[in-house]
């Protein structure tokens, strides 16, 4: 709430997620957008939103974060040196940070 009437007084774009609780009582994840509408003097004369669910992209989100957590851990447990390496340059990506 604090963010969007921040965007108000300041008559900017708003965007942010949030957990909303929906009529049915359960919270989910939701994407807010609002748009001021100004007229020729600049005048803020309506506002325009849109609220999207998330929830399925925020839940996609948390799993990979856990895998990755998991992967890593499995490097760092590995009994060989491992390092990832990427693009044409052959920049590190990952190295594990013992020393065996």
């Amino acid at each position: 709430m604090e963010k969007w009437r921040a965007a108000l007084e300041a008559g900017e774009p708003f965007v942010a997620e949030a957990r909303v609780q929906r009529a049915d009582g359960e919270y989910r994840w939701f994407l807010q957008r609002s748009e001021p509408l100004r007229n020729e003097a600049g005048e803020i004369v309506k506002w325009y939103g849109s609220s999207i669910e998330i929830e399925e992209r925020k839940t996609a989100e948390d799993k990979i974060r856990a895998q990755e957590t998991e992967l890593r851990q499995i490097l760092e447990l590995a009994p060989q040196h491992i390092g990832v390496f990427q693009g044409p340059d052959g920049s590190p990506l990952y190295g594990q940070s013992r020393s065996t």
